[in-house]
């Protein structure tokens, strides 16, 4: 019996407001999306739901898509991700979010301070408003608040300030690279990356030594993956394999289903078949041999099942750290 996936990264929209280095999808041209109803069709099975765009806060209809997956995948824990511009309507929307599913997370855009993240995003001002969306977020019932911090050759030298930023505002922080993507992100993104020279290795082994130096179990734990994505960074290879169209899968705002979002691996749409048809297929047993030998990415949202699946690897080399920064 085929087991169903526990993670998923779905764009209910490619509409953006944005203009950002690192992706494309503010260039695509505008699609009909589909209705809330649709995700009646995802799998109940689901614990990890990544909620993006384009810009997720376009869509009015967000807090229906939300009720409607609360109530198929009731398990779920929802992560909204924004750019944060429209920082009263996302106050408002989320102010009703939180009355349908309290655990809901958001995480906002912000690729460091002040004018290096509006030159970051493509538009004047976005520094100030991602904060005033932060500082309106902080005032409602949500408890799960954090950044989202995009690593290029252009703001390396934020990554420890946006890091304390997030420190002295409880806020949590999640870190990625920049990546190339055919259907999602855009192509030759990844030419965005830092290259692995002194300044970026020691700019990574600064952020690692204050994750191991918290009391906090869960920094230990951002530690150890931020030192896997230096790793990463300087050898291209992932520590585990990828498990995509196993574990986890991409949902695009027109009900195509995907092994991830870099890959243009389509395994079947929702709008014409449902979602025990497409994963019982031949064509996703077939990627499954692709994905497993791909080294394109490592970023959470698609590592969280390699990482789960291996966590007898994983916790001892988090221990041994710990140990290591406290002697």
């Amino acid at each position: 019996m085929t087991s169903f996936p526990t993670n998923a990264i779905i764009a209910i929209t490619y509409r953006c407001n944005s203009r950002c280095l690192t992706c494309d999808i503010w260039k695509k041209k505008p699609r009909k999306e589909v209705s809330p109803s649709l995700y009646k069709k995802l799998p109940s099975s689901l614990k990890d739901i990544n909620l993006t765009g384009g810009e997720p806060f376009l869509r009015n209809d967000l807090p229906e898509i939300v009720r409607m997956i609360k109530k198929t995948c009731p398990y779920a824990r929802i992560i909204i991700n924004t750019n944060g511009l429209l920082p009263q309507k996302i106050i408002t929307i989320t102010q009703e979010i939180l009355k349908i599913e309290p655990r809901v997370a958001l995480r906002i855009s912000l690729d460091g301070l002040n004018k290096t993240h509006d030159k970051m995003r493509g538009i004047k001002g976005a520094f100030q408003k991602a904060l005033a969306t932060i500082e309106g977020l902080k005032k409602t019932t949500i408890k799960d608040l954090g950044i989202s911090f995009t690593l290029t050759n252009q703001n390396t030298d934020q990554l420890l300030k946006v890091y304390k930023f997030t420190k002295e505002n409880n806020l949590q922080l999640s870190l990625t690279l920049a990546t190339s993507s055919d259907i999602y992100f855009g192509k030759n993104k990844e030419g965005l990356r830092p290259k692995f020279d002194t300044k970026t290795n020691d700019c990574f082994s600064l952020l690692i030594k204050k994750y191991f130096q918290s009391q906090q179990p869960k920094d230990w734990f951002r530690g150890w993956f931020a030192n896997s994505l230096k790793d990463y960074l300087k050898t291209q290879k992932r520590p585990f394999p990828c498990l995509a169209a196993l574990g986890f899968f991409y949902l695009d705002p027109q009900g195509n289903l995907f092994t991830c979002h870099l890959k243009n691996w389509l395994l079947g749409n929702l709008t014409k078949q449902s979602f025990r048809q497409i994963w019982n297929s031949v064509k996703r047993k077939q990627y499954q041999k692709r994905v497993n030998l791909c080294n394109d990415c490592w970023m959470i949202c698609t590592a969280k099942n390699s990482i789960n699946n291996n966590l007898i690897r994983v916790i001892p080399q988090v221990l041994i750290n710990k140990l290591k920064y406290i002697l």
